[in-house]
Formats: C-alpha cells, sequence, structure tokens
C-alpha cells in the first residue's frame, strides 16, 4: 500500500492520523491473519519513512521496499546534483539509499518490488541487467539481515515483449540468489 498526506497538509499535520490509521488498518490485517506492507517513497526521506514504520510499530504492519523510489528521498537529492544521476557515483548513492531503508528498517521489510532503473532517465520498471541496480550488493545485504521474504519482479514493456522480460529478469535474479 502507498501512504500520502491528505492534499493541503504538511506531514507534521499528517503524520498523528496517518500514524493512527496505519495502526487501526493492522489491527484489521491482525484479525484477518494478514500483514499490510507500506511501499517507500513517502514519507520523502529515509529517516522519515523509517520513523513512521517504527513509529507505528504494528506485528502486521511493514514494508516493501521498492528499488525504484528511492530518488525521491531527500538524503538522495543532497548527494545527487539532477546532472549527475548519469555518473558512477550517482547510482552508487541510489544503491546506497536502498541499503540506509534496508539498515533502517530490518525486519519490518515484508517484500521488495524487483526491477531496473534506466542508467539515463532513472525510469523503473525496467528488465533486470537493463540498469544500475547493484542487485548481488542487495542480495548480500538481504542474507546479512537474514531476509526471508518475497522478491517480487515488476517489468513494465511492451506487451508483446513482458513475457520474455519478466523470464529473462527472473533468469538473473535467480543468478544472483
Amino acid at each position: 500500500m502507498h501512504v500520502s498526506a491528505p492534499k493541503g497538509w504538511t506531514l507534521d499535520e499528517a503524520w498523528p492520523s496517518m500514524a493512527r490509521q496505519l495502526r487501526e488498518w493492522g489491527d484489521a490485517a491482525a484479525r484477518g491473519r494478514f500483514k499490510l506492507a507500506v511501499e517507500t517513497g513517502f514519507p520523502a526521506s529515509v529517516a522519515e519513512f523509517v520513523r513512521l514504520i517504527k513509529e507505528v510499530d504494528h506485528e502486521a504492519v511493514g514494508c516493501t521496499i521498492d528499488v525504484g523510489h528511492q530518488g525521491r528521498y531527500k538524503e538522495l537529492l543532497e548527494r545527487v546534483k539532477p546532472e549527475d544521476r548519469v555518473t558512477q557515483a550517482g547510482r552508487l548513492a541510489y544503491n546506497d539509499i536502498t541499503h540506509a531503508l534496508i539498515d533502517g528498517l530490518g525486519s519490518k521489510i515484508l517484500h521488495l518490488h524487483v526491477h531496473d532503473i534506466d542508467p539515463q532517465t532513472w525510469q523503473e520498471h525496467r528488465p533486470l541487467g537493463t540498469g544500475f541496480v547493484d542487485y548481488p550488493r542487495l542480495i548480500a545485504k538481504l542474507r546479512h539481515i537474514g531476509y526471508r521474504g518475497l522478491l517480487v519482479l515488476e517489468i513494465a514493456g511492451p506487451g508483446d515483449q513482458i513475457e520474455a522480460m519478466l523470464k529473462d529478469s527472473k533468469r538473473k535474479l535467480e543468478a544472483c540468489l
């Protein structure tokens, strides 16, 4: 699921109601014996996203790390100027932000949206191997924290090519595993 502040509200104004709503939905999820996964991207900083998930502090509420949403985070925007996105340093910083999320969230990570990111445009949902997500490093990090959750391919493309792109991406992901 995605969260956002109501239109016209600041994050500080929305925070109490967002946390309360997530706890209430977490109660409903627990009664139904399932979990809710809040997808990365909002709030627009690693620190605030981690704070939200930890503050909700509900056994049935965790998160989804989408490898394509780190370009929105304040911590990355402070490190990488727009013109430096295409550089090796820009790509490394992007991957570092994913690792910062993992470090901050640990056992609250329920699953990951797996795809690649175009190195020129930073467009997400590209087939694995066509971009700059460092999957060997990411998988090593997940192993290090003992992650046992799902890795969900999230690939976009022309309808007549999607099956081949998914098969190839699955094969590349399995090679990393």
